[in-house]
């Protein structure tokens, strides 16, 4: 009576723990009883796994943050430019090739003429814009600020290396444009302005594209291979900024001089040749850097 009573009180502690460990995981209850240990096992090793998964996908994701954070920090602008923003960096090929033209190399005439003002600040048509009041302050620079209240005054290099280029050309072809220094008082500074400017400007910019050697039929030399491909600045963006943010020179009233008055009003000595009689450029105020 006692065994039978110990057998009934063991199968009824079996079935309650059978039951409780079926609450914890429906799946377990139809396993056998010499292999729940080993289910368990296995859910803990499944457990840890998931575990070492989700800290694999935490690093991995704080790797990648760091990696753009660093790629960002590369090209992170020294000089502020509202045109940063719009940058795109493109892959050109050129071929420059010793022999071949382009319309900009034509012999002097009004074609040409147009196309180098098409890509230069005045007498060029492109180059000159209106910063608004936010972007001068980013800036950080004293400029002139425009007397009708449309914003300050400001050149984008690039076309002022392009106006510099193009009074090169036209000193090398004065049989043509009959330049005179006595007419143009400023001429002789003005090409040596133009030669430094372009010098350091490409100096600056740098271009690091390498151009291959190659054998040419008939020649004994190796050639330079003037066809090659260049990381650039996509240039339409910027022609499209700058014309959209176009300052009309010419637009009357807009220039107040702080001493002096309004252009318009003063006589044309004014505007002539500021280094007359020996004297130097001396800005109003600086603009220390």
């Amino acid at each position: 009576m006692e065994l039978d009573e110990k057998y009934h009180d063991e199968d009824i502690a079996l079935r309650s723990s059978g039951e409780e460990e079926s609450k914890s995981d429906p799946h377990e209850a139809f396993l056998p009883s010499g292999n729940k240990r080993r289910y368990v096992q296995i859910q803990v090793s499944i457990h840890r796994w998931m575990l070492h998964v989700l800290l694999l996908s935490i690093n991995l994701l704080a790797l990648i943050y760091l990696v753009l954070s660093l790629r960002e920090s590369k090209v992170e602008r020294l000089v502020y430019s509202p045109l940063n923003d719009i940058i795109t960096p493109t892959r050109e090929y050129r071929n420059i090739t010793l022999g071949d033209r382009t319309p900009f190399t034509d012999a002097p005439g009004p074609a040409v003429d147009a196309l180098w003002n098409s890509i230069s600040v005045p007498p060029g048509d492109v180059g000159v814009v209106i910063l608004n009041q936010q972007e001068k302050d980013k800036w950080g620079v004293t400029t002139v600020k425009l007397a009708d209240g449309s914003g300050y005054a400001a050149t984008i290099d690039v076309f002022h290396q392009l106006h510099c280029l193009d009074q090169l050309r036209q000193f090398i072809f004065n049989d043509t444009y009959k330049i005179s220094p006595t007419e143009h008082p400023l001429w002789e500074d003005h090409i040596a302005h133009c030669i430094d400017s372009i010098r350091l400007s490409l100096q600056c910019s740098a271009d690091v594209s390498l151009m291959p050697w190659n054998w040419i039929r008939g020649y004994a030399l190796p050639w330079p291979d003037f066809r090659a491909k260049h990381e650039c600045r996509n240039w339409d963006d910027i022609v499209a900024w700058a014309l959209d943010r176009k300052l009309d020179t010419e637009k009357p009233g807009i220039w107040v001089h702080p001493e002096l008055g309004n252009k318009d009003l003063l006589d044309e000595s004014f505007t002539q040749n500021p280094l007359e009689d020996g004297k130097e450029i001396e800005y109003l105020e600086d603009n220390l850097y």
